[in-house]
């Protein structure tokens, strides 16, 4: 009678042998950019010379930061198309507005699905001029309003 070996569950080894020392796996990730404007009034060969401890001011200084923030939206609410309107429905207990429902306009929706994912408000702002026929700074504006509007309302949340 021939023995089946027990099978030992797979373990992934969480530390690797580096110049024989024991270094933790790093995890891998999704690779992943997002495009943020340079707002400034430098080049990017001025931007290139810049020492670390110089690029860190002029980034704080232009609001780079926070251009790269990455917004998604909330799982707090569900998308639903009801009598060919399009509203989102509260799923949980979202504070304020667990008793209330949101109408959205064909750009609402739109923004709404790009917000699915994660994305900086340029990411989205670059799509939009794509689709939409209108001033870039308009498009622009009403974005950054969206984003500000849904993000005070819970509606989109910040990426950490």
């Amino acid at each position: 009678m021939r023995r089946e070996k027990k099978q030992r569950p797979f373990r992934s080894h969480s530390y690797v042998e580096k110049g024989g020392k024991r270094v933790e796996k790093r995890t891998f990730s999704q690779p992943e950019f997002s495009f943020v404007r340079n707002t400034g009034a430098l080049s990017p060969e001025e931007i290139a010379r810049l020492s670390d401890s110089e690029l860190e001011r002029y980034l704080l200084d232009t609001g780079f930061w926070q251009n790269a923030k990455r917004y998604c939206a909330s799982p707090d609410f569900l998308l639903r198309e009801i009598a060919g309107e399009s509203i989102l429905v509260p799923v949980n207990d979202s504070g304020v507005m667990t008793n209330c429902m949101f109408s959205l306009n064909e750009t609402c929706l739109y923004l709404w699905k790009q917000f699915q994912k994660p994305h900086t408000v340029d990411d989205v702002v670059i799509q939009a001029k794509r689709e939409y026929r209108a001033a870039g700074e308009r498009i622009e504006r009403d974005i950054r309003d969206f984003v500000a509007e849904y993000l005070s309302a819970g509606l989109l949340k910040e990426e950490a």
